[in-house]
C-alpha cells in the first residue's frame, strides 16, 4: 500500500506500524514520533541489564 498514496500520508502509515513494534527495538524504553516540518523519532528509557 506503501508508495500507492502521498508520501505525507505513506510517512504517517509507517510512523503508526513502527510504533505498533517498537517494543522490539525499544524494550522498556518508550518510542515516540513527532511529524511536523521536520520529523523526529526518540527512544527514551532506563537501560536494563
Amino acid at each position: 500500500m506503501l508508495g500507492l498514496l502521498p508520501a505525507r500520508i505513506d510517512l504517517k502509515l509507517l510512523l503508526k506500524a513502527i510504533g505498533g513494534h517498537a517494543w522490539t527495538f525499544a524494550g522498556v524504553g518508550t518510542f515516540s514520533d513527532r511529524f511536523g516540518r521536520l520529523l523526529t523519532l526518540a527512544i527514551e528509557g532506563e537501560e536494563v541489564g
